[in-house]
Formats: C-alpha cells, structure tokens, sequence
C-alpha cells in the first residue's frame, strides 16, 4: 500500500491528482498540503488528511509521522503577486527547496514527481514554429518570472541531489514533467482567467471585463505565435503512471505534450470564431504593461508574460510514450476545445 504526500492538494492540478489517486485500491492515505481551503472536489475525500498552510511552513513533522513513499510535488503560486516579489519568492523557491529536502532526507521516499514547465524553454524572438524543444534542449532565463521559478527549481534540485548523492545510501526515483498549457473542462470552470476566457471574450466581470472586450473582440495574433495543449485528465494520468509504475530509471525529465500539430493564430481565431487581427510585439508589451499595473494584477500580465502570446514555445512530448509506455488520449486541439473528460460534469 502506498501513502502519497501532495503539494498544491488545493490547485488545480493537485486536486484533480488527490481525486484520482484516492481511488486507486493500492493508495491507502492521501496527504495534502495548501495554502488554501480546499476545493469542494475534494472536501469529502476520506483517504485526505489535509494540512492547511506552504511549503515554506512548519510541515515536515506532520507529514513525516506517515512516512508517505511517493511524493507529488504540485504546489505554485503561477500567477505573479503584484508588490511582493519576496512573499512569492519564498513560497516558489524557499517552499520547493524545503520540499525537496523533505524527498532526499525522510527515508521514506521511493518516489517523486516534481511539476517544471515548457515556458522555461523560453519565449523568445528568434523561436520559430517549426522548432521543436526537446528535454535535452537547455532551459533559458527569462524576465517572465513563473518560466523563471521554474527554471530555478529545476537547477536546484539538480544541485540537491548531486549533494545528497554523495552522503544517502537510498535516493528516491525523480521524475519532472514540462507541460504544455494545461486546460481541459475542470479547468475552464475553475479559473476566470484562462487562455481560452480571454481569447474568447467569455470573461464577465466590472472593469475587467470592459477592458478585455474591448481588446478581445477580435482575436490579436502575431506572425510566428503558436501554442500546444495538454489535457488535463492526460496530465493527471501521466502522473499516475510515472508515480506508479515499475521503472528502473534514477532520474529523468518529460515534457508533456501530445503528438501532433500546435495551434498557431490563425486556426486559434478560426476556433473562437473571431477575426484575426495581426499586432506587432511592441504593442503586447505595452497593453500588458498597463492591464499589469491599472488592475494591480488582477489580470494576469505580469513583466515578460506577453512573450508567451508573441514567440512560440513548441515542444516534443513523445518521450514519455516512447520510453515509458504512456498513451494521450486527447490531442492538442483537442484538448483546447473538448467538453469532454472525466470532470466535465463538476
């Protein structure tokens, strides 16, 4: 029987995992750990013992009486804080490293999956469609700060288990996994400010919502934009088959990526139904920078993010079926448009 600890059991993602590894007959305990109160997805779930507070906290003790052997690490503040750098630091940073060293020093870890992303390849001018990052592709820094944490926590826990290496007689297996933008029925209902809320003008809210119709009423694209998606019930699944599974593998990195052809602007206005309107770099800065800072935050355009919706980042996802006998179910176009998928009810 296996006891799996969760980071970020209230996000996302984490609940999704906490709802779906709790049915499995061989999981006997669930431990989560957010920040925030827990979604009603998952306020039942009676293989869950929920530990509310970081990652940066006071939680080793807690979670180490139940000696957990897999290990989820999912927890993310994504969407920058506006005026507290330092505060999201910590919880990003401080909290991953503290998470690591839990994996490398409780003894009780056999395995773990760590959460990085594709947007830490990089959004840059000189990126073109048609190439393709691969997990042997180096990560690059970058002025966008979630593809920057990311980056860093990928770096630091090269480092941590370089250290442990030299001194732990059991390092537990490590798998991170670099999705591509994740979406899927669950997640559309979830969160008001979505790819797919924003392009397609479905967001309803004061200010906010005046704003974005007045710049969402058509569908702005660059000239080299392009994007993929990932389910997230094949999010989840892969997961659950990395954490599971019998591999003999010490450590490796995925990208997760169904096969197949990206979205690029003129397919995504034909989706939305909308005119596609080709704007140059310079004015996705400037209409961030003031959507940034006039809301405070509120919509989601932190420094360098408008990058993302300029230069594409297109990755090759097959790893994980080539190697490790996953299968998609869902393909990246399908992914952006399905209703379907086993939370589409909720």
């Amino acid at each position: 029987m296996h006891t799996v600890f969760i980071t970020g059991c209230g996000g996302y993602i984490g609940a999704l995992l906490v709802d779906r590894l709790s049915k499995r007959e061989d999981v006997d305990l669930i431990v989560g750990l957010d920040k925030e109160p827990l979604p009603k997805l998952i306020q039942e779930n009676k293989k869950l013992h929920f530990i509310q507070g970081n990652t940066d906290g006071d939680w080793e003790m807690e979670v180490s009486r139940y000696k957990p052997d897999i290990v989820i690490h999912a927890a993310w503040q994504i969407r920058e804080l506006y005026g507290q750098k330092n505060t999201q630091t910590r919880w990003n940073i401080n909290g991953t490293h503290q998470v690591f060293d839990f994996v490398f020093g409780s003894g009780s870890v056999r395995r773990c999956v760590h959460f990085g992303s594709v947007a830490s390849y990089g959004a840059f001018r000189n990126n073109k469609p048609e190439f393709v990052f691969t997990e042997q592709s180096p990560l690059r820094k970058s002025s966008y700060s979630y593809a920057e944490e990311k980056r860093i926590s990928e770096e630091m826990l090269d480092d941590l288990y370089q250290k442990y290496e030299d001194h732990t007689k059991h390092l537990p297996q490590i798998f991170t996994v670099r999705p591509a933008s994740i979406t899927g029925p669950y997640g559309k209902k979830r969160t008001k400010f979505s790819l797919q809320s924003v392009l397609g003008g479905t967001v309803r809210e004061g200010i906010i919502a005046r704003i974005l119709a007045k710049f969402m009423s058509f569908t702005p694209i660059s000239s080299g934009w392009a994007r993929q998606f990932v389910h997230e019930d094949d999010v989840c699944a892969a997961v659950e088959h990395l954490a599971f599974e019998n591999f003999t593998v010490e450590k490796d990195i995925l990208n997760l990526c169904p096969p197949g052809n990206y979205i690029d602007g003129v397919t995504m206005s034909e989706m939305l139904e909308k005119k596609p309107v080709k704007l140059p770099a310079f004015l996705y800065s400037i209409v961030f920078w003031f959507a940034w800072h006039l809301t405070r935050g509120r919509i989601p355009t932190p420094k360098g993010s408008y990058k993302t919706y300029v230069y594409p980042v297109i990755v090759d996802g097959t790893k994980i079926s080539r190697e490790y006998g996953f299968v998609y179910s869902y393909d990246t176009r399908e992914a952006f448009t399905t209703k379907k998928g086993l939370y589409a009810q909720l």
